[in-house]
């Protein structure tokens, strides 16, 4: 009896050793994986500040997407006070979309937070317009009746007025944050909002090329570079 039941011990931790062994295996995959998605993405960071004209027709679609947003980033960054806009139409759809999804995502995000905060307040006017212009009619609608919500929330001053409510508010005049929030992701899920961005940049695409920047400076840059790196090795 003693004896099996040290066998079992020991065939159960030469189990959990194993299992052991081959987890962190996998979670030290897991982080090399992770460590090298966050080298790709600052390389194309780093490419994609400025889009040559035509780039967009040589890119995975997958790519055409975030050369779009780090374009629209670095922009942001150059007027970082917002004293003046310098996106253009096309531009500020698909940033103001991004920057919603950006504060409705993670674990305690909600909408409520896009129509609060300093750093999207320039894309609350435009939002239900973006989403238009994309094909996204029921996200348009959606955003229509939570800007209003937000306006009545936010407006000591407010003064009901049911028609105008009923109106806008629609089927969702009962609706609070949580709830905005739940629609808005279920909605992006259902609608193909990814496929509609993807098309409305390729329709848009000469939106979106830096024809005023010096690229011939940058590949010279690039080739400095290259030797500099040569001759210190």
């Amino acid at each position: 009896m003693d004896t099996s039941y040290t066998i079992v011990w020991v065939v159960s931790i030469v189990i959990f050793v194993f299992l052991g062994y081959f987890l962190v295996r996998r979670l030290r995959s897991n982080r090399a994986d992770e460590r090298e998605e966050q080298i790709q993405l600052a390389i194309k960071q780093e490419d994609f500040q400025y889009l040559k004209p035509g780039i967009l027709d040589d890119l995975s679609d997958e790519d055409v997407l975030t050369a779009v947003l780090f374009h629209c980033m670095r922009k942001e960054d150059e007027d970082f006070d917002n004293e003046t806009n310098t996106f253009n139409e096309s531009e500020n759809v698909v940033y103001s979309i991004y920057q919603l999804s950006q504060a409705v995502s993670g674990k305690n995000g909600n909408i409520h937070s896009f129509f609060i905060s300093p750093s999207t307040k320039r894309f609350v006017d435009i939002i239900s317009d973006a989403f238009e212009k994309v094909g996204a009619k029921d996200l348009s609608e959606l955003m229509t009746a939570a800007r209003y919500f937000s306006e009545i929330v936010e407006d000591e001053n407010y003064v009901e007025d049911p028609i105008k409510e009923e109106e806008i508010m629609g089927i969702y005049a009962n609706y609070n944050y949580s709830d905005y929030t739940n629609e808005f992701a279920t909605l992006v899920s259902t609608t193909n909002l990814q496929s509609k961005l993807l098309q409305f940049v390729k329709n848009h695409k000469e939106d979106f090329y830096d024809y005023d920047h010096d690229f011939t400076a940058d590949e010279i840059n690039d080739i400095e570079d290259d030797i500099s790196e040569e001759e210190t090795e």
